[in-house]
């Protein structure tokens, strides 16, 4: 009985004595597990440790460069200087031109606005003289104003030298006084007239355009009409400025 006991009681023993063992070895383990994680951390921290010096560095290096750069960059800039400005000169208004008054006529000295607000638009054109109503009547214009009247009328209905006196007053000015009948050595008939309305109607245009002599040397405001004769018949006949019935 007594070796009974004592043999359980050395079993005892070493089952103490070896779980004592195993302690010991699972505790180095983990002392050793703990170093390997207490290096491993020291690590990381010291690169932790040189980024923050880097950064700092950086933070220092940034805060110089900007002790440098902002004060230039508040700096004002220059202004660009503005071209001299040339003096200013007074501008001399020229005064206004007479008006001319409406001028009563039915041709000569009429507009071409208004004139083409009678014979409608031109049918062709054949140098400066312009044709309508077919190429039987026709207008040459000086500074846009009527100052060559031609009309003409087909074989049956060329009118008698009285008729194509009387057709000619549709194109004259109002105010047109007749000077006189006269006839060419060549036997070509006209009638000369005048018009203060139409020497005044060119001289206010010429004085806003084009420097013109409707008159042909003529006194202004002079003009004739002239018939192209057909036996005792008139094929055509001709308003112009100027006395030139050739």
């Amino acid at each position: 009985m007594a070796l009974h006991k004592f043999g359980e009681f050395i079993s005892l023993r070493y089952v103490i004595a070896a779980m004592c063992v195993r302690r010991r070895t699972d505790a180095c383990r983990g002392t050793r597990a703990s170093v390997v994680a207490g290096r491993r951390f020291a690590r990381r921290r010291h690169a932790i440790r040189g980024t923050m010096r880097a950064v700092r560095w950086i933070a220092r290096l940034v805060g110089l460069s900007a002790l440098f750069l902002i004060p230039n960059a508040c700096a004002e800039v220059p202004a660009t200087p503005e071209p001299p400005r040339p003096p200013i000169v007074e501008r001399v208004r020229t005064p206004p031109r007479a008006t001319p008054t409406p001028l009563a006529s039915g041709g000569l000295g009429m507009f071409r606005d208004e004139w083409e607000s009678i014979q409608g638009q031109p049918l062709r054109a054949r140098g400066q003289f312009i044709s309508y109503r077919g190429g039987n009547i026709g207008a040459s214009f000086a500074n846009d104003i009527v100052w060559y009247i031609e009309r003409q009328w087909p074989g049956v209905e060329m009118p008698s030298r009285d008729a194509a006196r009387t057709a000619s007053n549709e194109y004259l000015p109002r105010d047109a006084h007749l000077v006189g009948y006269f006839q060419t050595r060549a036997m070509r008939r006209y009638d000369q007239y005048s018009s203060e309305s139409l020497a005044t109607r060119f001289r206010l245009a010429a004085e806003n355009a084009e420097q013109v002599d409707p008159w042909k040397g003529a006194a202004p405001g002079s003009f004739i009409v002239y018939y192209r004769d057909l036996g005792d018949r008139v094929s055509s006949m001709v308003l112009s400025t100027g006395v030139n019935p050739n």
